[in-house]
């Protein structure tokens, strides 16, 4: 296909996912100045009674997703044991992000790349697309990639409101290569980040975004596939199933509907603690561990 007529498609699929997603905005917008109405008494009760909420959570994850719902609550155990960083190693790792014009007040989404928005093929046969990477040496490495169905969408429709950043575990070149690919043109992602600016805990790379100095924790959400890469900041972190071939995947088309009403708040922890309740299914990693 074409660039031009790839481009056209992208720009398709982003009205008709917009035009979605703005029904589904206004909708909920209504529902809640209705239930605002309803008072004070209303809101009490349903603050008062989560353990039908999180039941449903636990319940309706696991029967759709046994085995990331597994690796999910081994990441929060896993979290359980970390030591805190220390405060050198904060202040080496630390970034100041420069705001792109018109996105000054604009609430911050970070992505992970590898296997939330592409995954890196071991088999060229099972890609669709060919990478070459230029390592520090000089030397050049091929690889192959496919890209997560909707990611392209998802990534134009949300920096329309939000500033994007991409953050990676992985090494720079290779980062690069698939980005430079992904947003050939540096529109839709603001900034990257790779695995120099993660902090090390005993050889494990973790997104510590305290090293972004000039972003408030209120106004970011970093969605990973792997939860211990947001350990320190659990309630800013959006867990995603782990992508490898699945073309009829819809994840992020999911993600889109509730980040697009997440720029609405006024603290993302909030609502990401009220949605996904990944502190409460923290607290019970052993009993639910022995269950799934």
């Amino acid at each position: 296909m074409s660039n031009k007529l790839a481009s056209v498609k992208v720009r398709r699929s982003v009205r008709i996912m917009d035009k979605q997603i703005t029904r589904k905005t206004l909708k909920n917008l209504r529902a809640q100045i209705q239930a605002e109405k309803l008072g004070k008494q209303l809101k009490a009760k349903i603050a008062s009674t989560p353990a039908p909420i999180f039941c449903e959570i636990v319940t309706q994850v696991s029967q759709v997703n046994k085995e990331y719902f597994s690796q999910l609550l081994q990441s929060l155990k896993y979290m359980k044991s970390l030591r805190p960083v220390d405060n050198h190693q904060l202040a080496t790792k630390s970034v100041h992000l420069r705001r792109r014009p018109l996105y000054e007040n604009s609430k911050t989404i970070i992505f992970d790349l590898d296997e939330t928005l592409v995954h890196c093929c071991e088999n060229p046969e099972e890609a669709e697309h060919p990478i070459t990477i230029l390592l520090p040496s000089g030397e050049k490495l091929n690889v192959w990639i496919n890209i997560r169905p909707y990611a392209l969408e998802c990534l134009t429709l949300l920096s329309k409101n939000y500033e994007i950043v991409v953050f990676t575990a992985s090494h720079k070149c290779y980062a690069d290569a698939v980005l430079d690919f992904l947003d050939p043109h540096h529109e839709l992602i603001h900034h990257r980040m790779y695995r120099e600016n993660c902090v090390n805990v005993d050889g494990i790379y973790i997104k510590d975004l305290r090293v972004i100095t000039n972003r408030e924790l209120e106004n970011i959400v970093i969605v990973d596939n792997a939860a211990y890469c947001f350990a320190y900041q659990l309630e800013n972190g959006i867990p995603i199933v782990s992508w490898y071939n699945d073309k009829n995947d819809t994840e992020l088309v999911d993600l889109a509907h509730y980040l697009s009403l997440l720029s609405y708040v006024k603290d993302v922890r909030v609502s990401n603690r009220d949605t996904f309740r990944l502190g409460l299914l923290s607290e019970n990693t052993e009993a639910l561990l022995s269950q799934v």
